[in-house]
């Protein structure tokens, strides 16, 4: 059975997590992590085991904490040339099929795939992305065989996400602003002039260190936690570490509040260097860093022109990304 999709297949492809979503509405997000299959006899499950290209048989996403095998951190940060790896063309490609779990599926043909980058990658890998996505690809999907075509790719910077969803969601008020978005490994900055675009900026200042920190904390503080990693820290900073059928809240703990607190005065200091927020009429802050630092945030908030996205920001890019889709869909483009 083929399965054709009629909108935009519109994906966030980070080092931290993986955004996306094919019907503009829902959105998934996993973390960006492999995980290799256990050989051997295997008792039939609901973990889905990916082949891409026959290369390997891997688990991807929440699929690796659930089959409790190691965490492989896919994406490394610094890692200018990610986009060409093994890892990223197995993420990128699992995760769409995946999103068709119909075991009778046999090929899957996207439209539109839209994908964002940090402002640092934009410019460089932006053509590559959109070559070497297009086309047919092969997939097996726990032992079976699908094809996954891919019509046409189109890439935008990550930010723009972010300014799209905010002008569909009318929070841009301004004349000027200003978007923050902190990601897994990066934070990028980019400028607005009331619809226009102005100048872009990128830093490796993401939440990579502190997730480290508090990973390396927890470890020390409770033992026999198993197969932690930085990403799977983020979910215990919002829902606590359970152990041993006790929950423990995190997030509070004195020594995890240094470590953000510090975390987040060094991105202020790079911000304020470089940036009066007087300028603006607002100060848009999203993605992970937005929820992770919310209240730090806000109490640095002098002009009233802070907004902060902390729930809305982990997926404010993908939505803007669907609304980009529409309109490429609609002109034919």
């Amino acid at each position: 059975m083929e399965k054709q999709l009629q909108t935009a297949y519109v994906l966030d492809l980070g080092n931290g997590f993986t955004k996306r979503s094919m019907d503009s509405k829902t959105i998934k997000t996993e973390p960006s992590i492999i995980g290799k299959h256990k050989e051997g006899f295997q008792i039939e499950s609901d973990l889905d085991v990916v082949n891409v290209n026959n290369q390997r048989e891997i688990y991807i996403g929440n699929d690796v904490w659930d089959a409790d095998v190691p965490a492989m951190v896919a994406l490394e940060d610094g890692e200018i040339n990610r986009v060409k790896t093994q890892e990223f063309s197995e993420l990128l490609l699992g995760f769409i099929s995946k999103d068709f779990q119909q075991k009778s599926v046999e090929k899957i043909t996207l439209p539109l795939l839209v994908l964002g980058l940090p402002n640092t990658e934009y410019e460089e890998h932006k053509d590559f992305l959109e070559k070497e996505f297009k086309g047919i690809f092969g997939v097996k999907m726990n032992g079976r065989s699908r094809a996954i075509e891919i019509k046409a790719v189109k890439v935008i910077p990550q930010p723009v996400g972010t300014i799209l969803y905010s002008m569909s969601s009318k929070l841009l008020n301004g004349k000027t602003s200003l978007i923050i978005d902190g990601g897994f490994g990066t934070i990028d900055l980019t400028e607005l002039n009331g619809k226009q675009i102005g100048e872009s900026y990128g830093a490796d200042l993401g939440m990579r260190k502190p997730l480290v920190q508090i990973e390396k904390y927890i470890r020390q503080k409770y033992r026999n936690v198993k197969n932690l990693n930085p990403h799977m820290v983020s979910d215990i900073l919002q829902n606590g570490l359970v152990q041993a059928g006790k929950t423990h809240s995190i997030n509070n703990d004195d020594r995890v509040v240094e470590i953000l607190s510090d975390h987040f005065r060094e991105v202020y200091s790079y911000l304020i260097e470089r940036f009066d927020f007087r300028d603006y009429d607002q100060v848009i802050w999203t993605g992970g860093m937005a929820l992770a630092h919310n209240e730090a945030i806000k109490h640095k908030d002098q002009f009233g022109n802070f907004v902060v996205l902390d729930e809305n920001g982990q997926e404010a890019n993908v939505r803007g990304y669907s609304e980009y889709g529409k309109v490429v869909l609609g002109s034919g483009k």
